[in-house]
């Protein structure tokens, strides 16, 4: 699928700091979202974080059973359902989603493969869609393939991000601060 249809963002967050991002950028989305962990235990902590914050979301992961992933990707589905999936990669591989407005990478995957997959979810059939990623230390190894993505989709490239593929190093000064207006720190 072509990326030209979804505005990425990536932010930097440290761990500890992404549970504050997402309810940050939660705020400021209506529709259909698909949030992207790399763990199972992290699919539970944020369905968790988010029941305690007011929003209903359906957890995915490898662990469940064929039946219980179908049923949940079917409530999902519902234009009535639930609005908000809560995924791993592997259990969301190959199943298709209705329109989803904006992806989540609470957790980047390792590779810049995964990530296109992931966030090919949103931004289908000529529909705008939006990608938001967190990014810290450990995900430099996918730090360069990052900012050609980004270039290579004209999207813009934060400057710590420049500096952080140059150095691989965390630019001074760098940290999440939760914005009164709800936007993303690069949002235009």
């Amino acid at each position: 699928g072509t990326t030209d249809t979804i505005k990425q963002y990536v932010r930097w967050a440290d761990e500890a700091d992404k549970n504050q991002a997402l309810l940050d950028d939660l705020r400021g989305l209506s529709g259909r979202i698909i949030i992207f962990t790399g763990k199972r235990t992290t699919t539970d902590t944020v369905t968790s974080l988010l029941a305690r914050n007011g929003y209903e979301s359906l957890a995915l992961h490898g662990k469940q059973s064929q039946e219980v992933r179908l049923d949940r990707v079917r409530a999902f589905k519902r234009d009535d359902g639930v609005r908000i999936l809560v995924a791993t990669s592997l259990a969301a591989r190959g199943l298709d989603f209705p329109s989803i407005c904006c992806v989540i990478n609470y957790d980047l995957p390792p590779t810049i493969d995964q990530y296109t997959h992931r966030i090919g979810r949103t931004g289908r059939i000529g529909n705008d869609g939006c990608a938001i990623s967190y990014f810290n230390g450990i995900n430099r190894a996918i730090a360069r393939d990052l900012i050609d993505k980004f270039r290579s989709t004209n999207q813009p490239v934060p400057s710590w991000l420049e500096e952080y593929g140059h150095t691989l190093r965390r630019p001074k000064g760098i940290h999440y601060r939760s914005h009164g207006n709800n936007r993303p720190i690069n949002a235009p």
